[in-house]
C-alpha cells in the first residue's frame, strides 16, 4: 500500500491514488469470517446442512430467514484510482465501494439514492443468479429504468451463490479525466 502511494508522488503533477488509501487487495486487508454468526446457526452454519459439495445452487438456495440492510448514496466526485484525478461515480464517497457482507441464503436489501444531478444510474450485481428477482439485476434500459436524479430505488435479492461477487456502478468509459 505504501509503495503505491510513494510511486504516485514521484511523478510531477500526479496525486496519491485513492486505492492507496484502501487496504483492499493488499496483505493488510482484513479477512472476512467464513460466515456471519449474528443469526441462527442450524447444524453450526447459517445455511444448515447445505454446502458446496451437496447442493446444486442452480436449483437450490438455502433460506436463512435473515435480511441484510444497506443504504448507499451515489454521487460524482473526483478520485484518483490510478494516480490521475478523474470524475468517478462513488457509492457513499468510497472507492472501492462499500462492502456487502451476507451469508449464502440471506436476503440483501440495498436502498440506492442517486445524487448525480444530470443523469440516471443503476447498480448491476455481478456474480449472482438473480433467481426469481431478475428485475433487480440493475441493467438500465433492460431490467430496470435508471434511478432518476435525487430519487431512490431499493434492490432486494437473495445471496443465491456462495463466495465473492462484485458490483458494477455506471460506465467507466463515460467518465474521463478533467
Amino acid at each position: 500500500m505504501a509503495t503505491a502511494a510513494l510511486s504516485a508522488r514521484q511523478w510531477g503533477g500526479w496525486v496519491k491514488p485513492t486505492t492507496a488509501l484502501s487496504p483492499l487487495g493488499t496483505q493488510e486487508q482484513p479477512s472476512f469470517p467464513h460466515w456471519l454468526s449474528n443469526n441462527p446457526l442450524p447444524q453450526g452454519r447459517p445455511w444448515g446442512g447445505c454446502d458446496a459439495w451437496n447442493t446444486n445452487y442452480y436449483e437450490t438456495t438455502p433460506n436463512t430467514g435473515v435480511t441484510r440492510y444497506y443504504d448507499w448514496t451515489v454521487e460524482k466526485q473526483s478520485c484518483a484510482p490510478d494516480g490521475v484525478n478523474i470524475t468517478c461515480l462513488l457509492a457513499n464517497g468510497q472507492y472501492p465501494g462499500p462492502t456487502i457482507e451476507a451469508n449464502w441464503g440471506d436476503w440483501i436489501e440495498v436502498k440506492v439514492t442517486n445524487n448525480v444531478e444530470d443523469e440516471g444510474t443503476a447498480i448491476h450485481w455481478h456474480g449472482l443468479l438473480q433467481k426469481g428477482t431478475q428485475y433487480m439485476d440493475g441493467v438500465p434500459g433492460f431490467s430496470q429504468c435508471p434511478i432518476a436524479p435525487y430519487s431512490s430505488f431499493t434492490y432486494r435479492f437473495q445471496a443465491d451463490l456462495y463466495g465473492t461477487s462484485h458490483v458494477f456502478l455506471g460506465d467507466p468509459h463515460e467518465h474521463t479525466a478533467n
